[in-house]
């Protein structure tokens, strides 16, 4: 094995350690992993496998495929936190590994690992792979899709018709993980790029329609049509409606933002790579009107990893509803962008003014998130002051050594990153920027994570454990003014959902004679005091469980 193939094996088992560490060992999180990780839980109890649903209703937010996907890993794995989170991982390992053999193919093997290794050490991408929801499994079909596309538009071989067929099937998984979206954005990037590149029309007469179509069709059509029987209107205006129209159009459960909203969520998101955006991005721009009309293969690629990612951006930032994994599948083209460059970045002794800026700002960012992080003690005791009616707050929290960790990796990582850029070591200080968050990320999740979860979402998991235990089928499980389904989830039972305002609702359930529990706020108890038969089990991290059953013996 040569000793590049080597290094391509290490970015991929790299990606592997990033992306399966601490899988397992954090709670599903309120809200979507927790409801995915319910419905699925659902779909496998019930045997309906067409309608996804969440606490006996109807679920439409998304299509079936990542449900299928969740099931076959809880079925092969069991009902748990790795289970829900495994496809996630795995397709993250497998975005990696496309990027770079598609790097490897385009340009060269150095620009294939350095794509594929900035990549796996981006901070969303390493969020994404290590959470229970469909944003990993779209843009591994959709990138996968779309560089498809780019090779059956760029070369005129005959395996170019097999590459658009395959580019169709991507799309399709991608439709039936997310929706009309998996097709919309990539017809919009791809489309845009013809009509910059030249050559639209010679281009969509030599694409294979017809086989595309059939196997487009064949992906996406069964299910879509199935459960049109099924549900009819309410799958056409949950689905269509309300969770793609309207949430392009307006506002859904309040997740609104600014034009600018996605600047920072990217900035962030793309971190520590986004220090190499601007030479990357000044690389990739085309070189005046040749560079568009007739571009050479380094611009063609520059051209449509530019276009691929304003096309994403510009799009979400129009849609009324956003989110920050709404622009999760521009990560993939800037890793690829940022990865080329630095294969030419490293090949050259010819300084660059905006890399010394942007090594300037990482290692600024760097030092400030040593401070941040290794005074986290001391700023909760300040929050703890500031802040005295806040739940998560009131209880005495040991964050043992992590903080500190990660601010001495931050400190050790600027200042050999700096180190090694003077000293004109390119690829090591790369390798550098790369082995400094996969450190962070590994203490993070290993030593800090929990640390948050125990405080935030493990006190919820361990009273619905509770009530699952003490429960029985015919016993009610309530949770009041909360929207919290991993209660649904670790309780293994249907929820009875009471509004904070409809107060007199839980009141009534705990007149009946009917066993009950709940779960609320704990700042709450005060609003029970004229209910004769409340009685408190358990207090947790500002939630509590509640009864009304009678103390045994009276």
């Amino acid at each position: 094995m040569t000793r590049t193939m080597v290094m391509a094996v290490g970015v991929a088992a790299l990606a592997c350690a990033l992306f399966f560490t601490g899988l397992g060992s954090l709670p599903l999180f309120d809200v979507d992993e927790a409801v995915f990780a319910e419905a699925t839980r659902e779909m496998i109890q019930s045997g309906e496998w067409i309608t996804p649903q969440y606490n006996g209703t109807d679920r439409f937010d998304k299509p079936i495929l990542f449900y299928w996907l969740m099931a076959s890993a809880f079925i092969l794995f069991g009902v748990g936190e790795w289970s829900a989170r495994f496809w996630s991982a795995t397709w993250g390992v497998g975005l990696v590994v496309l990027i770079v053999v598609f790097g490897w193919r385009r340009v060269g093997p150095r620009a294939g690992l350095l794509a594929g290794l900035v990549a796996a050490t981006s901070l969303e991408v390493i969020v994404l792979a290590h959470s229970a929801i469909t944003d990993m499994t779209l843009i591994l079909f959709l990138s996968g899709g779309l560089l498809a596309f780019y090779g059956a538009i760029q070369d005129r071989s005959g395996a170019s018709n097999h590459r658009a067929v395959i580019g169709s099937a991507l799309l399709g998984l991608a439709v039936l993980t997310k929706g009309p979206v998996g097709l919309l954005i990539p017809a919009l990037i791809i489309a845009a790029f013809l009509a910059l590149r030249g050559g639209f029309l010679d281009t969509i007469q030599r694409l294979p329609w017809r086989a595309m179509a059939t196997v487009f069709a064949l992906v996406v059509i069964p299910w879509y049509a199935l459960e049109l029987h099924a549900r009819g209107w309410s799958f056409i205006d949950g689905f269509f409606l309300k969770h793609n129209v309207r949430r392009f159009t307006g506002v859904i459960s309040g997740h609104a933002g600014s034009v600018y909203y996605y600047i920072p969520v990217v900035a962030i998101g793309f971190f520590p790579w986004t220090a190499f955006l601007v030479p990357a991005g000044r690389w990739a721009w085309p070189s005046g009107w040749r560079g568009l009309r007739n571009p050479t293969d380094r611009e063609a690629l520059g051209l449509f990893l530019l276009v691929w990612v304003g096309t994403v951006f510009v799009f979400f930032s129009l849609a009324g509803t956003k989110l920050p994994n709404y622009v999760a599948s521009l990560y993939p083209p800037l890793a690829l962008m940022v990865g080329v460059w630095a294969d030419r970045w490293v090949g050259t002794e010819r300084s660059d003014r905006w890399v010394a800026g942007g090594l300037t700002v990482l290692v600024v960012v760097s030092l400030g998130l040593a401070v941040a992080l290794g005074g986290i003690p001391w700023w909760l005791d300040w929050a703890r002051e500031r802040f005295p009616g806040t739940p998560y707050l009131q209880q005495a929290i040991d964050v043992g050594a992590g903080p500190r960790w990660l601010a001495a990796t931050c400190v050790v990582g600027a200042l050999t990153i700096v180190g090694l850029a003077v000293m004109r070591r390119r690829a090591a200080a790369i390798g550098a920027v790369a082995m400094t968050t996969a450190v962070v990320t590994v203490v993070l999740l290993t030593h800090v994570a929990p640390v948050a979860a125990s405080v935030m979402q493990t006190p919820l998991r361990d009273l619905s454990l509770r009530a699952s235990r003490e429960l029985t089928d015919d016993d009610v499980l309530a949770v009041y003014g909360l929207n919290k389904p991993s209660v649904a989830f670790y309780s293994r039972r249907l929820v009875t959902v009471v509004g904070e305002s409809h107060f007199e609702e839980i009141a009534a359930l705990f007149a009946q004679e009917r066993r009950c529990y709940v779960i609320t706020k704990a700042a709450w108890i005060d609003r029970w005091r004229d209910v004769p038969s409340f009685r408190v089990l358990e207090i947790r991290g500002g939630y509590l469980l509640a009864s009304n059953e009678k103390e045994k013996g009276l």
